[in-house]
C-alpha cells in the first residue's frame, strides 16, 4: 500500500509485518499540486498493482487518463468516486482502453481549455 502526503511518499509492505518506509523513489516534496502528484505517483510505480484513487477532485481521473501511456507495468487503475451509499468505482484502465490513446491524450487540453471541474469537497 502507498500512502501520499504533503511531502513524502510511503511504501508499506505486508509478509507477517507491517514495515512503513519512505519511498524517495516516489517522493516529490516541491511538488504541490496534489492532483498531479497522485498521477505522477502511479506513473512512477516500478511493480504490477491494482491502484484505487481516493480523491474527490474530477481532474484527477481525465489527468490519469491523458498519462495512462506513461505507464510502465500492469497497473489496474481505478478510481473511488461519489460519498457514503452511493460510492462507486471508476475502472480507469477499462475506460482508457475503451476511449483510446489518442482521445485520452487529448483529454487534458480539453478540460484545461473548458475550465470544468467538479470538486464537492469545496
Amino acid at each position: 500500500m502507498i500512502y501520499i502526503n504533503d511531502e513524502f511518499c510511503y511504501k508499506e509492505i505486508h509478509n507477517n509485518n507491517v514495515v512503513k518506509t519512505i519511498d524517495h523513489n516516489l517522493s516529490c516534496p516541491t511538488h504541490k499540486k496534489a492532483d498531479t502528484k497522485i498521477v505522477f505517483h502511479v506513473c512512477k510505480l516500478d511493480f504490477d498493482a491494482h491502484v484505487t484513487i481516493r480523491c474527490s477532485d474530477t481532474d484527477i481521473a481525465i489527468i490519469m487518463l491523458g498519462n495512462m501511456n506513461a505507464i510502465q507495468n500492469d497497473l489496474k487503475i481505478t478510481k473511488l468516486i461519489g460519498f457514503g451509499n452511493s460510492q462507486r468505482f471508476m475502472n480507469i484502465t477499462t475506460l482508457y482502453e475503451k476511449l483510446g490513446a489518442n482521445l485520452c491524450s487529448a483529454l487534458p487540453g480539453f478540460h484545461a481549455l473548458t475550465g470544468c471541474d467538479f470538486n464537492p469537497a469545496l
